[in-house]
């Protein structure tokens, strides 16, 4: 069974990461410009990455969230759709992660 607060998490830390235009590779924090040379800001890695909230939406989906995990979920949804709205990307619809690139996220 999938963990639902580790995809919660893992997430997060995509959100988390294109807000501060940052992650951290082998110990080493990147930001800005080092971070998108790195991989993470680049769209490519971000679409990666973010294909995590698919499993999650089929979780939301089947009802397997607990209220907690739905919460944070939205959370974490509107703190994306924020930047991706900052990016000119329309965040309605369904999947919204997958209608455009977040501000930051190079093409």
């Amino acid at each position: 069974m999938v963990d639902a607060g580790s995809l919660i998490e893992a997430y997060g830390r995509v959100v988390e990461g294109v807000e501060t235009q940052s992650c951290v590779h082998d110990g080493v924090l990147l930001t800005g410009d080092a971070w998108r040379a790195g991989g993470c800001g680049m769209s490519y890695e971000y679409l990666n990455d973010v294909a995590v909230r698919e499993d999650l939406q089929a979780l939301q989906e089947a009802q397997m969230l607990s209220g907690e995990e739905a919460r944070q979920l939205a959370d974490w949804d509107a703190r994306l759709k924020t930047l991706l709205v900052e990016n000119g990307v329309d965040p309605h619809g369904a999947r919204f992660w997958t209608s455009g690139l977040p501000r930051g996220i190079a093409p």
